[in-house]
């Protein structure tokens, strides 16, 4: 499933300037990156879009939950506004909050703050040009606090980050930085230019001794990087980094910038189609599924042509019985009409009267009541009317009877009686 990442301007920057950008089909490599007005991002390449939110614009504070904090997200974010209130420099109403993946009540968490304006804005604005974002990911986060097991130590990294747009920075992520309650965990601040003649005391004493390969530099600051710390550096795209974002299980979509339940489930359902329609461990699956469809095709078909082949031997049997019944027809148009039409003839010529005919009905009646009286008949073709005649209720029972062969019913209307076709 490929996926949309933009990288929002840092506060006090303009966006007139674009979004850096990077299109990833698989989470894994970039096949396209650059800088982009918000109405040129390729949307269409891309089946989710994920905001980056750059590491100089976030703060991070240590926090231990008190019980029933996590109830509701109404009443965590006042839990966090009273945690922080004194430990921030803005009021908490301009700010946004959120917590790391899996918070847990009793454990110590991490808790990150930013403009919550500047954010809206930027959402606001790549709305308004058709780019949707759905999660919210920040540029680096730190390590657990949790203890974590001596692997864990070997993710310390320092990184030269910027561009020339925003200048140049100093990331430090550690595992040794979580520990203590005022510890950021996260250390980022500016890169010295090459001819400052003060040191820099933030850079680590463990900087001469690091091991090649574990001072990373964006290409934009790889060679001020090196000169000041007069050793080669492991250059990297900032693409690089946004992609090892997403592992880190932080949304920053949360309380107020927080999908609705229904726009979370169309997401959902969306990825989850995209990710089947793209991803390489559905293909197996699609192939089946497009083999099972090809199949119940041509067996629909199989089934449609040998029902035809069917039809078309009955009709052949019918239009035989036909001909060899009645051998004078020589061209079959409609034989069920045309054998009715030769029976009827058949009946004529030989004095044959049936309960379908006026006269076949008519002598029903005679024979069934000869003595009775009749003022009056009607007859449509369908229904017989027999006006004025007095039928007991055996004279009834023998018409009926007469006529059953011919599925004609007589019944009493008023002072008629009825023979009708029955339905």
């Amino acid at each position: 499933m490929s996926q949309l990442l933009v990288r929002f301007p840092l506060p006090g920057h303009d966006a007139a300037d674009g979004y850096a950008f990077a299109l990833s089909p698989d989470g894994q490599g970039v096949s396209q990156h650059g800088m982009a007005a918000a109405d040129a991002l390729p949307l269409a390449d891309a089946h989710e879009v994920i905001g980056i939110v750059p590491v100089q614009a976030l703060s991070w504070h240590a926090l231990e939950l008190p019980k029933g904090s996590l109830a509701s997200p109404a009443r965590t974010r006042l839990v966090l506004d009273g945690l922080l209130e004194e430990l921030v420099l803005d009021d908490m109403e301009i700010l946004h909050c959120a917590l790391q993946p899996n918070a847990a009540i009793g454990q110590p968490v991490w808790v990150c703050t930013c403009r919550l304006d500047w954010l809206q804005q930027h959402l606001e604005q790549l709305r308004l040009a058709g780019c949707e974002v759905q999660r919210l990911v920040p540029e680096a986060a730190p390590l657990p606090l949790q203890e974590l097991p001596e692997p864990a130590l070997q993710q310390d990294t320092l990184q030269a980050i910027g561009d020339p747009l925003e200048g140049a920075w100093w990331l430090r992520r550690a595992h040794l930085l979580s520990q203590g309650g005022a510890a950021p965990g996260l250390l980022c601040w500016p890169l010295q230019a090459p001819d400052t003649l003060e040191p820099d005391p933030l850079l680590p004493s463990w900087l001469s001794q690091a091991e090649p390969g574990r001072i990373q530099a964006d290409a934009a600051v790889a060679q001020r990087a090196e000169q000041l710390i007069q050793q080669a550096v492991q250059v990297r795209h900032p693409s690089e980094r946004w992609l090892e974002s997403l592992s880190s299980g932080w949304n920053l979509s949360q309380f107020s910038l927080a999908n609705q339940p229904a726009d979370r489930w169309k997401r959902l359902l969306r990825q989850g189609w995209q990710c089947f329609c793209h991803a390489p461990q559905w293909q197996a699956t699609r192939w089946g599924l497009a083999a099972l469809l090809l199949v119940s095709l041509l067996g629909l078909n199989l089934l449609a042509w040998q029902a035809e082949r069917r039809l078309e031997q009955q009709k052949a049997e019918i239009d035989r019985i036909l001909t060899s019944t009645f051998p004078q027809v020589k061209l079959v148009v409609d034989a069920p009409k045309q054998m009715q039409r030769e029976v009827s003839l058949l009946q004529q010529q030989h004095a044959v009267l049936t309960g379908h005919t006026l006269e076949g009905r008519l002598a029903a009646v005679v024979a069934s009541s000869p003595e009775a009286e009749l003022q009056q008949l009607e007859w449509d073709g369908q229904v017989l009317r027999l006006k004025g005649l007095a039928l007991g209720t055996d004279q009834q029972s023998a018409i009926q009877s007469a006529l059953a062969d011919a599925a004609v019913r007589v019944r009493q209307d008023g002072n008629d009686w009825l023979l009708e076709t029955r339905p």
